[in-house]
């Protein structure tokens, strides 16, 4: 699984290149499902008075699961869906 929205994405972000919303386009281009999951985690946490919200049904594919771990493995793709959120994931 790999980000195709931008050229070298991940390298950029390691050295502190890449700026965020560039990382999270390529998110949501190249791993659509995470993208989607992540943003729907955020809004349910943001309309109630929950502490946390959780996905408990499982990714409805092998691609789709590859995409969650791709996302949250990642510090550097994790770390921009979370500024980006203004969640903490945890897998």
């Amino acid at each position: 699984m790999s980000l195709d929205a931008l050229p070298h994405p991940l390298a950029d972000t390691e050295g502190g290149a890449a700026r965020d919303e560039d990382v999270v386009a390529a998110v949501r281009a190249s791993l659509p499902y995470a993208y989607r999951l992540v943003a729907g985690l955020a809004d349910e946490l943001r309309s109630g008075t929950a502490e946390f919200a959780d996905a408990v049904a499982p990714a409805p594919t092998e691609a789709e699961r590859g995409q969650l771990r791709c996302a949250l493995s990642r510090e550097e793709i994790r770390g921009c869906l979370e500024r980006h959120f203004g969640v903490v994931l945890a897998s």
